[in-house]
């Protein structure tokens, strides 16, 4: 295999968002030749401004490439990126390696890897990345990598442009495995960073101060140095879009539920940023970042505190069920949650709308989950139906309509 170097080697580049825009970047700057390929063409513009050459898709840079990497949203991208008519395989060249440096599914890396064995000489590698966007802007990535010894021996300068922490994990698969393993550790730490700051500020500590305690001991993390600033000034520019994260914990949720492996702590973690996509989050904020605008928003608000307008209500991902679809109506607190093979939740000034009494103001829960979500009225509870109850037909009855109102959840 050839020696990869900017005098001998064409770089192909799929995807220019939050992330790909500067890894991309710090290769151009390197001098290599790169051909770049982009849904949206404008997102692409710095680089094009900076001499890179626009393909108008993926086969069109895998054609004029020796390397070609990706970096996009979902697996259902990737798979089209790489296996689609137009795709990367149907245009590679003997020798070409491609790189895909999305979190994806292992089995998906897995099959790209044979797809490209299956053409000859095409090396498929999959590098998923760990360190966000700042990460990415100052080519500090971690990055996780799997596939043939040779062909990742062969990309190191280029993975060196982009990051300090190279580690290849296994065969292909085993970038992937590695970065659910990054992301079920980041899942909790967020969590726990969001609440010691609402902890924080109610016990009326400086959140500067604590920050600077907690952060040089055993508490201190990337999220809690990287982000938490960030949150304190009320910056939710996004790093790492809220709906990326909650595909990504859905794929290590699926692999350990392929290797019959509980992991109960992602699983609730999982239901609450569902809770916060559903409530419009999925787009516009860091992971953490709205979870603790919205809960942060309403100690503001019960102090007479000025409120920020982008903050975003409070919602809760009260239970995840295979039961009929239940619209229920925005109410002001919850008084009570109790866990058991019975749960009811006491809702207080609205009522859950019942099939006869539907209105635009209700919002209609059309996927699989249970969603409650309620607006500031005093301290809001809430938790997750215990993992027994997931996969339950559960029926849903309502009283006092008006007032106050009672939702009984219990297995069939």
């Amino acid at each position: 295999m050839k020696n990869i170097s900017p005098e001998t080697t064409r770089v192909g580049w799929i995807g220019t968002g939050v992330m790909g825009l500067s890894m991309c970047g710090h290769l151009l700057a390197k001098g290599y030749d790169t051909a770049v390929y982009s849904r949206t063409k404008e997102k692409a513009r710095p680089l094009l401004v900076k001499g890179a050459k626009w393909a108008d898709s993926p086969g069109a840079v895998a054609g004029s490439s020796d390397v070609v990497f990706s970096m996009v949203g979902f697996p259902a991208d990737v798979r089209e990126v790489y296996l689609g008519p137009n795709g990367v395989l149907a245009s590679s060249r003997a020798g070409t390696i491609v790189v895909d440096m999305t979190t994806t599914k292992p089995s998906l890396a897995k099959e790209i890897y044979d797809a490209a064995k299956a053409r000859g000489d095409v090396h498929a590698v999959d590098a998923p990345v760990s360190g966000g966007d700042v990460g990415a802007r100052e080519a500090r990535l971690s990055i996780m990598v799997g596939g043939d010894p040779e062909p990742v021996a062969a990309l190191a300068p280029l993975f060196e442009a982009m990051g300090k922490t190279i580690v290849r994990q296994g065969g292909p698969g085993a970038g992937q495995h590695a970065k659910m393993c990054n992301q079920i550790v980041i899942a909790g730490t967020m969590i726990g960073v969001c609440e010691s700051l609402i902890y924080g500020r109610n016990a009326g500590l400086s959140l500067e101060t604590m920050l600077s305690s907690i952060s040089g001991g055993a508490a201190g993390c990337w999220a809690l140095s990287n982000l938490a600033p960030r949150i304190l000034k009320r910056d939710f520019d996004p790093g790492f879009f809220v709906e990326h994260f909650v595909k990504d914990m859905g794929i290590a949720l699926d692999e350990a539920r392929r290797m019959n492996l509980p992991l109960p702590g992602l699983a609730l973690v999982h239901q609450m940023y569902v809770a916060l996509q559903a409530n419009g989050g999925g787009e516009t904020r860091h992971p953490g970042a709205d979870a603790l605008a919205g809960t942060d928003e309403q100690h503001e608000n019960r102090n007479g505190r000025r409120s920020d307008p982008r903050a975003r209500r409070y919602t809760t991902m009260m239970s995840s069920l295979s039961g009929p679809c239940t619209p229920i109506a925005r109410v002001s607190s919850i008084s009570a949650v109790r866990l058991g093979p019975v749960t009811r939740v006491r809702f207080v000034g609205g009522a859950p709308a019942t099939a006869a009494k539907r209105s635009s103001s209700v919002p209609k829960i059309r996927s699989r989950r249970t969603i409650a979500t309620w607006c500031d009225g005093s301290r809001p509870a809430c938790t997750a139906l215990p993992p027994s109850l997931e996969h339950t037909s559960v029926p849903v009855s309502a009283t006092a309509p008006n007032t106050s109102s009672t939702v009984t959840a219990a297995a069939a």
